[in-house]
């Protein structure tokens, strides 16, 4: 049976500044706001005051909440749409994962980022997916966390962008 966790100060202190950075971070729309704006307030209020806490059986809990929500993404007209999805979505796939791949050399290679950190750093998958994974294969999160955050500020406010410039040249006839 696992015990029953004692909740100290710092980890009430803790939660309360997350849930605030967490807020900050919805309201002012910044990408995957709430998991954000929560990491940035607690690690301003963990460097600052270097007594933040939070038991580590907590990251089963995100890991958890996080897989039921995915979980809930997946409705039965989906399962009508799967046929012709097999040949895009293996495409998708390997070739995204062959890319991080390359990437993830490269930029360990380059920058002397450990080659799991790296790897993780460029892996195809959401900010906070990816962070909790990284976190349990030994990764440097706070690098993961940079990285992917960098990718997905860009993508926001770059890669419409160039969906609406491709779209025009490809509906133009070139």
């Amino acid at each position: 049976m696992m015990p029953i966790p004692r909740f100290s100060g710092h980890i009430l202190l803790t939660l309360l500044v997350a849930v605030g950075g967490g807020v900050i971070g919805i309201r002012t729309r910044v990408p995957a706001g709430a998991l954000v704006g929560a990491m940035v307030a607690v690690a301003v209020f963990n460097i600052t005051w270097q007594n933040g806490q939070m038991p580590s059986w907590t990251k089963y809990v995100a890991q958890i909440l996080i897989g039921a929500i995915v979980g809930l993404r997946i409705r039965p007209e989906f399962l009508g749409e799967l046929k012709q999805l097999v040949v895009p979505a293996l495409i998708l796939a390997v070739g995204m994962m062959a890319w991080a791949v390359v990437l993830g050399i490269l930029i360990h290679k380059i920058s002397g980022i450990d080659i799991v950190t790296a790897l993780f750093s460029t892996s195809p998958g959401g900010l906070s997916d990816m962070t909790i994974i990284a976190q349990a294969a030994g990764a440097d999160t706070p690098k993961v966390v940079i990285l992917h955050l960098t990718r997905l500020v860009t993508v926001i406010a770059v890669f419409p962008w160039i969906i609406r410039a491709v779209y025009r040249i490809m509906t133009k006839g070139g």
